[in-house]
């Protein structure tokens, strides 16, 4: 049991008897694939393959079907070895219905993305972009179309994820007396190298308040839209309108 080929050999057939049974609760109905690429700890492309349908008792079944290995991540590649991956499990493209992609380009594009080239074959496999992903995509763009927004992310702390730069910009608010105190400490003490001086000098600017008001505000409205939008529970009407919401609030 502790041999590397009979512990491959184990996880192999129970591979293949988890697949068998996702195959048989299928049993040929329509279906939706959920698609991503990366690169394992042996820097080969990857595409990891969820199949997503009703089953037999009427519930919405979502389920990891396997890993595909792949040359490259063109899209003409990742077609081929999506297809593969259906024909070995018995899967047909007919009764795909719908696709759901990472947002990489080579996997969306309008023209010669996977989505494109699945629905050549198959026009009703609609293609669905993960809601809140499209709401990050937009936010990261608005913020870098503004040089001067553009600087206050990075001046704040450019390795911050979307909740976390909240905390962030919250905290840098509600503690603006004390930071500005601490950093003109630091300044002072020549034993530490640093630029707080500069620090102090740009949040002291009248960009640097506006720009903090004004990306808090956003960033909480879109903030709440994000996390409803990850629900479970969710369905396309609410999302829709919970993005028709946020765009009215934005606008007004």
């Amino acid at each position: 049991m502790t041999s590397r080929i009979i512990q491959k050999a184990l996880a192999k057939h129970c591979a293949m008897a988890v697949t068998k049974a996702i195959k048989e609760e299928m049993d040929g109905c329509l279906f939706s694939v959920l698609v991503d690429e990366c690169r394992d700890i042996s820097v080969k492309e990857q595409m990891a393959v969820v199949v997503r349908f009703l089953s037999k008792k009427g519930e919405t079944m979502e389920t990891f079907l396997g890993i595909k290995h792949v040359p490259d991540t063109t899209s003409t590649s990742l077609k081929k070895a999506l297809l593969e991956v259906f024909a070995k499990h018995g899967l047909l493209v007919a009764r795909l219905r719908g696709q759901g992609y990472d947002g990489a380009s080579n996997m969306r594009g309008e023209f010669n993305g996977l989505q494109k080239l699945i629905r050549d074959e198959n026009p009703h496999a609609f293609y669905i972009h993960c809601f809140a992903h499209q709401l990050q995509l937009i936010v990261v763009a608005v913020s870098r179309c503004c040089k001067g927004v553009e600087d206050f992310f990075r001046l704040c702390d450019h390795d911050c994820q979307s909740q976390q730069f909240i905390l962030t910009l919250s905290r840098i608010e509600s503690m603006w007396d004390a930071v500005i105190e601490v950093l003109g400490i630091v300044e002072d003490d020549v034993r530490v190298p640093c630029r707080a001086g500069g620090l102090v000098h740009q949040m002291e600017t009248f960009s640097f308040v506006f720009i903090l008001k004004m990306m808090l505000k956003l960033l909480r409205m879109t903030n709440d839209l994000y996390l409803l939008l990850q629900k479970k529970d969710q369905n396309v009407v609410q999302a829709m309108s919970l993005v028709m919401d946020v765009r009215t609030r934005l606008i007004n």
